[in-house]
């Protein structure tokens, strides 16, 4: 089979995201928050699907983390809104 260039990409694309993992575990070895109150910002209105799942996880989450975990719905401008929030920090 000849070798071409799009199945070179392809096999870079695969080696790229089987490093992934290793090259994002400083991430994982942070502490979460300092013991702050956790807030899953949900960019869609309350009673909705993702608002439902956000509240289903949050407080498993909070029993893992061993944190508070409030879910807050920042609906508008297509998830803008709830992104710039977050940015903020």
């Amino acid at each position: 089979m000849p070798h071409t260039p799009f199945i070179a990409l392809r096999r870079r694309h695969l080696l790229a995201a089987a490093a992934l993992p290793w090259l994002t575990g400083g991430a994982r070895a942070t502490p979460v928050a300092g013991g702050k109150t956790i807030t899953l910002v949900v960019s869609y209105p309350p009673g909705g699907g993702a608002d439902l799942m956000a509240r289903l996880i949050a407080p498993r989450l909070a029993e893992a983390l061993g944190q508070t975990v409030v879910v807050e719905n920042k609906p508008g401008a297509g998830g803008v809104v709830a992104g710039a929030q977050v940015a903020r920090g």
